[in-house]
Parts: structure tokens; C-alpha cells; sequence
């Protein structure tokens, strides 16, 4: 469980394919001090005359001659097309022809969705300036928005029909908690789907996951494979041990510790094999506004196996408190020493704020939970080179926006409520009860998000909002819903 740094992350992200999609951190940069959710960065439908940024282009350059001062060059480019809700539906991957000097369909990825806007069709087509079909993912979902049924179908050109590959089948309980998923195989030979895979998810009463069991399907039982378990201390994960199923009998495998400062910021990470040995250690420095400085982390030397330290990454913070730089360095065991090894660097639109903005969903996974307080516009990853002691341009990622002003009263399926009490002191009631856990989104009279949150009790507090008139857009399952209320 050991956590991943956002910006860094993003070296990953270039060597998983030019057109990488579903791009995951391993964690969700928890340990980052916290900015609004991300979750309304897509399918956002804004107050009239509400002005957002889209990013419709995502580019990557690189440093193709790896040498130093050598320029960097276009690698590809995503273009993203969005619904009248801002939801993504067709995502085109070019890549950049060295030999034409210019861009050449690669990838696409287009998306159906339904009144929900939920994905219930996606399907992949790949190539060299032709595309074919690759792949396609149904989706299927409860009346509660829940995903019950996914199916990963592979096209045969030969036949030109999509093929049966993979199914989930996934179960939840009366709080929604996805409690089961069990993986299907496509036998071909029987055409019948067979069973592979099953994980079991049990939860306390405040909804955390305590333990997590897999199975595997062998001579039509389900066999025992792994067992996680999961311990808290008023909400915080403080201990994960694992088990893998072994002659029988359970076996130890490894153990995860975690502590927290008293702002709840996760501070320390340790690892131990399954000889209780401490194969991992992780401590994480805040500063006086709650943000991370520094990391440093320690682990088994794959040259001596000695325990000791590994990775020290500092962030940098501008005047705004956005992170605009990385820097990571690696030990030296040789010589006892940091030496430098990746510096990113993030330029940022100071006039516009990063809660204005609209991304692809694979996007919002990359950023995670950085503490991005205006719009990034390109990070640029740079490498060291010990033989000169200079840092070398080796990629960078591009962010290009489109701006938007929506009107409301151009958008479909919306509907006036009345918010009382009006004028409000403390909280605002939304009287929605077939829309609990829908999107409530408030906006001050310049169009800017100040508060966004989950529609579970059909009130929402407003008593830090200043004195003045604000707007409310609730996201609906199948309607958007505004109204207006004076805070006094």
C-alpha cells in the first residue's frame, strides 16, 4: 500500500502506452492537503452565465534524442468531444509521425451514456491512421446508479462481430457497499459463461471496509485465495494485515501500519514481510498551512538487501499555495548521499481557478487530490544528468482549455425549486427525496463554486457563506435543478 506521488506519477503515465486510458494512482494522495472534490469536473452544468474551463486537448511533448538540449517534440495528443452536459463521449488519441511531421489517429475511445449519464457502452478502436475495432465494455446498473454487470467483448475482424471475453457481475448491500464481485470467463466451446474469480467485502457500521476475501474457482468449488483485513481508529485506517491461503491453513503475508498528525494527515507508513521484518518505511512532513513538504522513504537496497533509506521527494509551493514543483532524489548508498533524479514543474493560469475547470475522468485520477488552487496549464518532468550536473527537459504534458458560458435556460430537463428557509442564516433545505446523494453545486454572484456536496439529509449548511445572493444547480438523475437564496 505503499503511496504514490501525483506529479512523479506522471512519468508513469507516459511509458504505459501513448494512449493510456483508466490511469489509476495507487492511492488517492490522502497524505495532500485537501481541495474540493473533484467529482463535479465532469457533467457540471453551471448557473447562467457561469463561465468554466474544459479541457478539450491533452498533450504530451518528449525529449526523443534523450540527450541534453535536445528540443522536446510532440508525442500525441487526446481531443476530447463532450454531450450538452459536459460529459466525455468520444476521446481521439493522435500520435505524432515523425517521418509526415504530423498527427495520426492512434486511438479512440468512444463512450454511450444513459439519461443517468451513466457509461453503458465504451468502446476502443486502435491503429496507425486507420482505426479498427479493438474492444468494447457494456455496463449495467441498479435503479440506484450502483454497476451490476460489466462485459469485456473482443471484436473478431474475421467474423466482424464482438466476442464474449469477460464478465463482472457485482452485489451490494441495503447502504449500497459493493459486497460481492464474481469474474466470469467466456468458454468458447461450450458458449457459456464459467466461473474464475470471486471477492467478498464486509464493512463496519460507518461504512469502512474491514475485510476483503478472494477466491478462485478450481474443480467447481471456490477455493480460498487471499484475506485482508482492515482495522480504524475514529475513521482513520491504522493497520492492514494480509493472508494468503496455503495447505490449508492461512498464511501470513505481510502487515501495513499508519499514523496521523492531529490535522488527520497521514505521517508514517511501515511494511512488514511475512517474517514481520520491516521491508518499507514512509514519513511525511506538513508545513504550518497543512501541506506536504517533504517525503522521505526507506527500503531493501537491491544491490546490498540492506534496509535503508531509498527516495526523498520536496514540493514546492507558489505564492497561491498551488504545487508548482517536484523534486525527487534517490540515495546514494555508495557514497551516503541524496543525489537528484526527476524535477517537475507546474505552470499555472494565475487569473483562473482550478474549481472552474472541467476534466476527462481519466484526468481527475491523474491529478488525484493535488492542491491545485488555479489552472494548470503544463508540467514539465525534468531528468538529471550526474555527468553534466544539469537538468535535462525529458517530457512534458499540456493542458489546453476551451472556454465556456452556459446558460441554464438552454439546458434540458432543468427545473425552478423553492430553497427556504430564504433569506437563510445556517442551512438551506432541498426538498429532493427521490434525489438523495445527488450533486448539489452553490455559486456566488461571479459564477464561482463555493460549496459543493452530497444531497443525503435534504439540507445543506451555508453558514460560513458570506453575506449575498447565490445560485444552486442540483444534478438530478434525470434533471438538473436551480434555484436562487439570499444568505444574510
Amino acid at each position: 500500500m505503499r503511496r504514490t506521488v501525483l506529479l512523479l506519477t506522471l512519468i508513469f503515465f507516459i511509458f504505459q502506452g501513448f494512449a493510456q486510458k483508466d490511469v489509476s494512482l495507487k492511492h488517492s494522495l490522502s497524505h495532500f492537503a485537501k481541495i474540493n472534490s473533484l467529482s463535479h469536473k465532469q457533467g457540471l452544468v453551471p448557473v447562467k452565465g457561469q463561465t468554466f474551463y474544459r479541457l478539450d486537448t491533452f498533450g504530451r511533448n518528449v525529449n526523443y534524442a534523450g540527450y541534453i538540449g535536445a528540443p522536446l517534440q510532440p508525442l500525441n495528443r487526446v481531443i476530447y468531444t463532450y454531450d450538452n452536459y459536459n460529459y466525455v463521449i468520444d476521446a481521439l488519441t493522435k500520435h505524432y509521425d515523425l517521418n509526415s511531421q504530423s498527427f495520426v489517429d492512434f486511438q479512440e475511445d468512444i463512450y454511450t451514456r444513459d439519461a443517468n449519464h451513466n457509461i453503458v457502452e465504451h468502446v476502443e478502436k486502435s491503429g496507425y491512421g486507420s482505426l479498427d475495432y479493438d474492444y468494447r465494455d457494456l455496463y449495467v446498473y441498479d435503479a440506484n446508479n450502483n454497476l451490476i454487470v460489466k462485459t469485456h467483448q473482443l471484436y473478431n475482424s474475421d467474423n466482424n462481430n464482438w466476442q464474449n471475453n469477460e464478465l463482472d457481475s457485482f452485489y451490494y448491500n441495503n447502504r449500497n457497499l459493493n459486497t460481492l464481485m464474481i469474474e466470469y470467463y467466456w468458454n468458447g466451446s461450450s458458449n457459456s459463461w464459467e466461473k474464475s474469480w470471486k471477492e467478498e467485502y464486509t464493512y463496519d457500521s460507518f461504512n469502512n471496509k474491514i475485510v476483503e476475501r478472494t477466491y478462485s474457482w478450481y474443480n467447481s468449488a471456490w477455493t480460498n485465495n487471499s484475506l485482508d483485513s482492515f482495522y480504524y481508529q475514529n475513521g482513520f485506517l491504522m493497520r492492514e494485515v494480509d493472508y494468503f491461503w496455503s495447505n490449508g491453513n492461512w498464511q501470513f503475508v505481510g502487515q501495513y501500519d499508519y499514523t496521523y498528525d492531529s490535522n488527520g494527515n497521514m505521517i508514517s507508513e511501515v511494511d512488514y514481510d511475512n517474517n514481520h521484518d520491516t521491508i518499507y518505511m514512509e514519513r511525511d512532513y506538513y508545513n504550518e498551512q497543512n501541506l506536504l513538504v517533504k517525503d522521505t522513504t526507506w527500503d531493501i537496497d537491491d544491490n546490498t538487501g540492506n534496509f535503508g533509506y531509498s527516495e526523498n521527494n520536496v514540493y514546492l509551493y507558489d505564492n497561491n499555495n498551488n504545487l508548482d514543483k517536484v523534486i525527487e532524489q534517490n540515495w546514494d548508498s555508495n557514497n551516503n548521499q541524496w543525489v537528484n533524479a526527476m524535477y517537475a514543474i507546474v505552470n499555472f493560469n494565475l487569473n483562473e481557478n482550478f474549481e472552474s475547470a472541467i476534466f476527462p475522468e481519466e484526468i481527475q485520477q491523474m491529478f488525484g487530490d493535488a492542491p491545485f488552487i488555479n489552472l494548470p496549464t503544463d508540467i514539465l518532468i525534468k531528468r538529471w544528468r550526474a555527468d553534466s550536473s544539469v537538468w535535462n527537459d525529458m517530457y512534458q504534458y499540456i493542458f489546453r482549455y476551451k472556454t465556456i458560458v452556459t446558460s441554464l435556460g438552454n439546458v434540458s430537463n432543468s427545473q425552478q425549486i423553492t430553497l427556504y428557509p430564504n433569506p437563510a442564516s445556517n442551512v438551506i433545505n432541498i426538498n429532493l427525496p427521490d434525489e438523495q446523494k445527488a450533486l448539489v453545486m452553490i455559486y456566488d454572484e461571479n459564477g464561482r463554486v463555493v460549496r459543493s456536496s452530497k444531497l443525503v439529509t435534504g439540507q445543506v449548511s451555508v453558514k460560513s457563506l458570506p453575506t449575498g445572493t447565490y445560485f444552486v444547480v442540483v444534478q438530478g438523475k434525470n434533471k438538473i435543478y436551480v434555484g436562487k437564496f439570499l444568505k444574510k
